[in-house]
């Protein structure tokens, strides 16, 4: 699709006003991240860049019939916790599920979601992110009771063990792109203190 872009001479952004995103969601989507933009988007980009809708690579979500979903409370084990500044923040664990389908969060039961929980915004998720790649906006909103607390990194480390014994116990891989976890955890994972 690349490829297609620049020989029309199209820049990202030039791409993205003629279909109605940002350059932004034309770049994760030239970047395997197919979510970041909507499927009636997809048809007037596949359109625009004379691309037979039809033969599309495997494994879109047009195709798959899948999206992104996530569970968005805080205290679930399946979000992972790290320190963000001087507070914390949770990572969201995302899920590819069929179109269609409503699902129920293994670790805590709620129903999860498949777009940015900010009701102006509504973007698709992209994964690898705690933030909204449209507006910002965390995905799993911090409680009030883990806001401003003295000793984050002593409730992150309380409940980082949940989180851990979880994805054991639902055989959860983890992705190994270390540019896909958040800045905070490849420290951890590389040894630093955070």
């Amino acid at each position: 699709m690349r490829r297609r872009r620049q020989a029309q001479r199209l820049s990202q952004a030039d791409l993205g006003g003629m279909i109605g995103c940002s350059q932004a969601a034309i770049s994760q989507f030239e970047s395997g991240h197919t979510s970041a933009i909507s499927r009636e988007n997809q048809d007037v980009l596949f359109q625009q860049l004379g691309i037979d809708a039809k033969g599309r690579p495997d494994g879109m979500p047009g195709d798959t019939g899948t999206r992104l979903m996530c569970c968005n409370r805080a205290g679930c084990p399946m979000n992972r916790p790290y320190l963000l500044g001087e507070g914390m923040q949770f990572q969201p664990l995302f899920l590819p599920v069929p179109i269609g389908e409503q699902r129920f969060c293994t670790g805590c039961g709620d129903p999860m979601i498949e777009r940015c929980p900010n009701s102006r915004c509504q973007a698709p998720f992209a994964p690898g992110s705690a933030f909204c790649h449209a507006c910002g906006t965390p995905i799993i909103p911090l409680p009030e009771e883990y806001k401003g607390i003295p000793d984050p990194k002593r409730l992150v480390d309380s409940l980082t063990p949940a989180h851990d014994a979880f994805l054991d116990a639902q055989e959860i891989q983890l992705p190994t792109n270390p540019s896909a976890l958040p800045a905070a955890r490849r420290s951890r994972r590389a040894g630093n203190p955070t």
